[in-house]
């Protein structure tokens, strides 16, 4: 989105973090994507997380809806993610530091819920890992959810890594440790303890 003022006309370019756009999911091989459809919940109610399978030819194989809890976004949480934004995008030129942060913090609106599902990564045309934005204790939940939107398994991952790939067994992601050095590796996913957390 274009951030700027109409008096100085200083323009920026900036990703709105808060935005519900949906993700499109490869399936592993290439033949075929999932639509990620994560509406940002508009009440307590509930939020409905709707996934649609396209094969290559552009037929739509299933439709599955999953209803997630909202989350609501605290005024702290949605501060930080603004900072965020406002650290991470240059500054024009033509302005301190403190004048694009509050063209940001006054561009940007941030909604009541947060977006239910903020990644995603395909196992098959069958299933899919989606995280969640539940946070316990500085771990983020994953669901890996069938194609029709049944919670197969739920389990919790330190929320720094990445997940780049998985099995309904087992999860590569990539993060840093705690003195900066990157690493990966594989999480094998306990069949006996669905909701469990991995270690």
């Amino acid at each position: 989105m274009q951030v700027g003022s109409e008096d100085s006309g200083v323009r920026g370019i900036i990703r709105n973090p808060f935005i519900d756009v949906p993700l499109v999911v490869p399936w592993p091989g290439g033949d075929g994507i999932f639509i990620v459809e994560r509406p940002t919940p508009r009440s307590a109610n509930d939020s409905t997380v709707t996934l649609v399978g396209i094969n290559v030819e552009g037929d739509a194989t299933s439709v599955g809806h999953l209803r997630l809890p909202p989350i609501s976004l605290s005024g702290s949480e949605a501060t930080k993610q603004l900072e965020r934004l406002a650290g991470a995008n240059s500054t024009p030129p033509e302005l301190q530091p403190s004048a694009w942060r509050d063209m940001v913090r006054k561009a940007v609106r941030a909604p009541a819920f947060q977006v239910p599902v903020t990644n995603a990564v395909a196992v098959s045309p069958d299933a899919i890992w989606l995280r969640t934005t539940v946070l316990a204790r500085g771990q983020a939940e994953w669901l890996l959810v069938s194609a029709r939107g049944s919670i197969l398994r739920r389990v919790h991952l330190p929320s720094g890594v990445v997940v780049h790939a998985g099995t309904q067994d087992e999860l590569w992601v990539a993060g840093m440790d705690n003195v900066g050095v990157p690493y990966v590796a594989r999480y094998i996913v306990e069949r006996a303890a669905p909701g469990g957390s991995i270690p």
